[in-house]
């Protein structure tokens, strides 16, 4: 997983950043470069945050198990879009089915009784206390 928030964070910043069409009026006062600055930003942001997501699942919290769940389900939801995904780049397309495949391992493994049994344990903050 740390690999895919690696890899999304480092296509953001490598990747060209197409402004939508209607951003390019008279009345949006927002240059390409701030459009880019602001992608930037929130892909730095949003990386930040799944990495946290991350460690917090690492440490075997319950509610991280059920996030990355639901996210696994998300992920597996936008296969949808693999023909556009292809055509836009082949490289995020493979990856798409890189973290589809990991979906539907996750969404077996964390299912599985001694996967829910570990995260319903006691944490090792618990222990001390």
């Amino acid at each position: 997983m740390v690999l895919f928030v690696a890899f999304g964070l480092y296509a953001a910043f490598t990747m060209p950043i197409v402004m939508p069409p209607t951003m390019n009026q008279s009345a949006t006062p927002i240059s390409p470069s701030m459009f880019a600055g602001i992608a930037h930003g929130m892909a730095a942001f949003f990386s930040l945050v799944a990495l946290v997501f991350v460690l917090f699942y690492w440490l075997g919290h319950e509610w991280a198990r059920w996030a990355v769940m639901i996210y696994s389900v998300w992920t597996l939801l936008m296969m949808f879009t693999i023909v556009k995904t292809f055509q836009m780049s082949h490289l995020n397309g493979s990856v798409m089915v890189a973290k589809d495949l990991l979906s539907i391992f996750l969404l077996w493994h964390l299912n599985t009784a001694p996967i829910k049994a570990w995260f319903k344990g006691p944490k090792a903050g618990d222990l001390a206390a």
